[in-house]
Parts: structure tokens; sequence; C-alpha cells
């Protein structure tokens, strides 16, 4: 919320399961609203809380099949020359 009172983006991707970061999104529409920027967005897991809707928000609900064409299979437990 703080940069983008800063203007230090152009779009903030909410990403969530539940409802605690649409007080960031009602805020962020408010700004959008006053000053033009930024654009927000929510993507929230397919098949749970349909409470994700702020109007003037876009959601894009995702499921299975696109968590595993995006997934990092990236093992951050081990030091990064050991890493596949």
């Amino acid at each position: 919320m703080v940069m983008g009172l800063r203007g230090e983006y152009d779009l903030a991707i909410l990403a969530t399961v539940d409802t605690d970061l649409l007080p960031v999104a009602e805020g962020l529409l408010v700004l959008k609203e006053t000053t033009g920027a930024p654009d927000v967005a929510v993507i929230g897991w397919s098949g749970t809380s349909k409470h994700l809707e702020v109007a003037g928000v876009p959601v894009l609900w995702v499921g299975r099949r696109d968590y595993d064409v995006a997934r990092d299979h990236t093992d951050y437990n081990m030091r990064p020359g050991d890493r596949r």
C-alpha cells in the first residue's frame, strides 16, 4: 500500500484464498480514483471463498492445472550451487 502511495508500481496483483487482503484492494481502488494509479487485480484459488470480489477489481480464479504449470520446483533449503 505504501509503495502504491509513492507511485512505485503500475499494477498491484493480490494473491489470496480468503478476504484478508480485500481492505488493501479497496484502498488501492480509492488511490486509483484519486491519482489514476495503480491498477489492482486479485488472484484467488478456484473453489475457495467467492467473497474475494470487490467492485471494479478483476479476479482471476486459478486451479490445480494453473498451479502445476507455474510451480517453482526449486528447493530453497539447498545452497544455490547444489540446486538442480
